[in-house]
């Protein structure tokens, strides 16, 4: 209808539309039209036309993707920039070798995106503190381990003579005679209340889980070791990354003049 108004005529509606042009000698009214120009149909045509384009335009642009910056690209030429103006400045304070090792890891390991290398950088950061707390729950219940068979031991030993020393009505010149011995029962009972421990396990039951969470540590640590230096060097890979897309930046930019600064 804008359109219309664009080139002359006149619309107004009303009950019906009415279109008005100099080169009309009278209004004209839809209704006095045929019956393919009434108002409603032409309205039916217009939204037609404007579904058809609407549609047009998402198959022409439903293949389209956002393009990606392949970062292996990136650091390429980032490195190959060396014929530069810039390149001198910062050989002095980018080593060639860490450049080539940069590169070489993010082809190997297939990390033509940048979030790909912080997300990996996450996850391992994630595992290794996962790690690490699994490998202190053991070391905390293979110390309880040990002081439980200390005092399992010592209970066995003690318990005639604890008992004795009851007997007797808590005795002091039985206490003196067999002191250490008293003192090392109580403070085994005061250790079983201290861990929850309302059943003594067998000394061959608490060697048993030992032998399993010392075994199931040394696989830790190991896995956590690994993941530890992988992360000290994604984290250098990443410090490097920065640094030669920082070094591209700088050469594209006309704003910047010294790179050492």
């Amino acid at each position: 209808m804008r359109l219309m108004e664009m080139i002359g005529y006149t619309i107004k509606q009303g009950k019906n539309l009415t279109f008005s042009c100099s080169k009309f000698n009278r209004p004209i009214r839809c209704n006095s039209l045929k019956r393919n120009y009434t108002e409603n149909i032409l309205k039916e045509r217009i939204e037609k036309k404007t579904d058809e384009r609407q549609e047009e335009f998402l198959d022409n642009n439903v293949n389209i993707k956002p393009v990606k910056i392949n970062l292996i690209i990136d650091v390429e030429n980032s490195i190959k920039a060396k014929n530069s103006p810039g390149y001198e400045r910062w050989a002095k304070v980018f080593n060639l070798k860490q450049a080539a090792q940069t590169l070489i890891y993010l082809q190997e390991n297939n990390i033509d995106e940048y979030e790909k290398l912080t997300n990996n950088i996450s996850e391992k950061t994630v595992l290794q503190n996962g790690l690490s707390e699994r490998i202190k729950t053991i070391e905390k219940r293979l110390n309880e381990i040990r002081d439980l068979q200390k005092h399992i031991s010592n209970y066995g030993k003690t318990k005639e003579i604890y008992t004795q020393y009851r007997k007797s009505g808590y005795d002091k010149s039985f206490l003196e005679n067999f002191e250490e011995k008293i003192i090392l029962h109580e403070a085994a009972k005061k250790a079983f209340n201290a861990l929850g421990v309302k059943k003594l396990p067998s000394i061959k039951t608490l060697k048993t889980e030992y032998a399993a969470l010392k075994s199931e540590k040394n696989k830790l640590y190991s896995e956590y070791k690994k993941t530890k230096d992988e992360v000290k060097k994604l984290t250098v890979i990443k410090a490097n990354t920065d640094r030669l897309l920082a070094f591209s930046k700088d050469e594209k930019s006309p704003q910047k003049k010294d790179f050492n600064r």
